[in-house]
């Protein structure tokens, strides 16, 4: 029985799966895929345990009703031989437990003679319709605050509702109006991750007891929620600050001074930029304040004197996923300052109390 696919659509089906390998130092079996016939369709999945990745595409072969076809082969091996194979077309054929794989040559592939993991799912609730591209430029928006340490766990998660909401206690994001669930929920950045490799429009998110499916026509993600909804912060009194003054910057203008300060700057010591906010420019120093650049306002809508210290590696990392060529920069309170972008809010502690 052989299976021909198309080199190019191979390439893209395995770019997809392989984001779901897991290392297979403890269980092999992770990095494996299984290659599955049935119903006339063709599923390619990977797992690291915790999540799962399928690919689903059309694919008659001449089964019988309700007969399947399992291949599971080494899903890093496979993946490297077919995106560095440049014929048209790749032709698999089983024999016994190999799979024959030709390309530019003729490669045998050991195949894994047992059950691949499947996953228990039961819905709670689900919304169809969610935007895939919204969703994607949110979470790339968001990651720049998710926690790195595990001192608040539910803090290294993407809180997910009507907005999408991140914070480590110092950076703070918030992408407004993406709607993809009613009730928030918390997803863990290996879910989130696997999201960027969504290719529709349009997705289905269901909501199971402490899991997630996210499905569309050729691909679909599970995974788990992460616990701890109840202890993550309401914010809503960030968000409600009202701030004494606002100026427009150019976002790649200060990122590459930024960088040019950053060779200043200590890691081991206080890590931190001055923002001197004068009439019509920003005099950005290094925390030293020897090294000094300025910085033009792009527009000025509410403008008071004011001086206050950020950390140079947060306030870079904020303005990176803040899209567009221009942020709005909200200054004045003695805790925080905030930037907004297209779609998303960031909020930024400041080092010291920020008064003149």
């Amino acid at each position: 029985m052989k299976i021909t696919l198309k080199t190019s659509h191979l390439k893209s089906i395995l770019e997809v799966v392989k984001k779901g390998l897991g290392s297979g130092k403890i269980l092999p079996i992770t990095e494996f895929i299984e290659i599955l016939f049935v119903d006339g369709a063709m599923f390619v999945t990977s797992t690291d345990l915790t999540t799962w990745v399928t690919y689903k595409m059309p694919y008659e072969l001449p089964l019988e009703p309700e007969q399947e076809l399992s291949i599971i082969v080494d899903g890093n091996k496979f993946h490297q031989l077919i995106s560095k194979t440049n014929v048209e077309n790749v032709e698999m054929e089983l024999k016994g437990d190999v799979l024959l794989v030709k390309g530019n040559g003729v490669y045998e592939f050991p195949t894994l003679q047992e059950e691949f993991p499947d996953y228990f799912f039961q819905e709670l609730y689900s919304k169809d319709s969610i935007n895939v591209e919204k969703l994607k430029k949110a979470i790339s928006q968001n990651e720049g605050s998710v926690a790195t340490d595990m001192i608040m766990p539910c803090l290294t998660g993407y809180c997910v509702g009507k907005d999408i909401t991140t914070t480590n206690s110092i950076k703070m994001t918030i992408s407004k109006d993406v709607n993809v669930c009613d009730n928030n929920i918390l997803i863990p950045q290996q879910v989130a991750t696997l999201i960027q490799v969504l290719e529709d429009d349009e997705a289905t998110i269901s909501v199971g007891e402490g899991t997630i499916l996210i499905d569309t026509s050729n691909i679909t993600i599970f995974g788990p929620l992460l616990e701890g909804i109840e202890q993550y912060p309401n914010l809503d009194f960030i968000i409600q600050k009202k701030f004494e003054g606002s100026v427009d910057i150019n976002i790649k203008n200060m990122l590459d001074i930024l960088e040019r300060l950053k060779i200043f700057s200590d890691p081991l010591n206080v890590n931190g930029v001055i923002l001197d906010f004068k009439e019509h420019f920003i005099s950005v120093y290094d925390h030293s304040q020897n090294n000094v650049e300025r910085l033009n306002y792009v527009k000025k809508h509410k403008f008071i004197p004011y001086t206050l210290t950020v950390d140079i590696r947060f306030l870079e990392e904020l303005l990176k996923k803040t899209s567009g060529s221009v942020a709005t920069i909200n200054y004045g309170d003695s805790s925080l300052i905030e930037i907004v972008g297209e779609s998303v809010n960031h909020y930024l502690c400041l080092i010291n109390d920020g008064e003149d």
